[in-house]
């Protein structure tokens, strides 16, 4: 029996979706207790989940791949996306930055996630149709990197047993 080896990032996925889908669930509680009540905007919780989760298995499949052909990448990686983390907008607002600045950090794909995100939880609009060109961008970029991925993961199935 063959094992598909396109599972195991699955597997590091879903064992920490759990845990997302329980915070999601405490930020909830703390909104409602501070006055931010649950209105038809929160029904975007579904999209953004779905996002996310797209997103991180696109980027896994890349990241996975090039991790066991080149054992260097896996600190490069975890640099990268803690960079990506700080430069994008969680703990800080977006409108602080002057025009070209700002425009360059939306090119961020957690930039999307986590605007559409605040709009859920805050209940302030639509993000994901108000926003349709960052919709289209982020679509876009996630399908050229499930794309980029399968193909790298398809080209080096058969070797990652030697690597390993």
């Amino acid at each position: 029996m063959n094992f598909p080896m396109s599972v195991i990032p699955n597997i590091a996925i879903f064992s920490q979706f759990y845990t997302h889908l329980v915070l999601l669930g405490v930020t909830f509680i703390i909104f409602q207790i501070s006055g931010y009540y649950v209105s038809v905007y929160f029904l975007q919780i579904i999209y953004f989940v779905f996002a996310t989760f797209c997103l991180v298995f696109a980027i896994s499949l890349i990241t996975s791949t090039l991790s066991t052909i080149i054992r260097d990448v896996h600190m490069f990686l975890n640099a990268t996306l803690r960079m990506l983390l700080y430069l994008s907008p969680v703990l800080w607002q977006l409108t602080i930055l002057d025009e070209p600045l700002s425009t360059i950090m939306k090119v961020n794909p957690l930039y999307y996630i986590i605007e559409g995100y605040r709009a859920a939880f805050f209940g302030t609009e639509w993000y994901f149709i108000n926003h349709w060109q960052y919709s289209l961008y982020f679509w876009g970029l996630v399908v050229v990197l499930l794309l980029l991925g399968s193909k790298i993961h398809v080209k080096f199935r058969r070797h990652f047993i030697d690597y390993l």
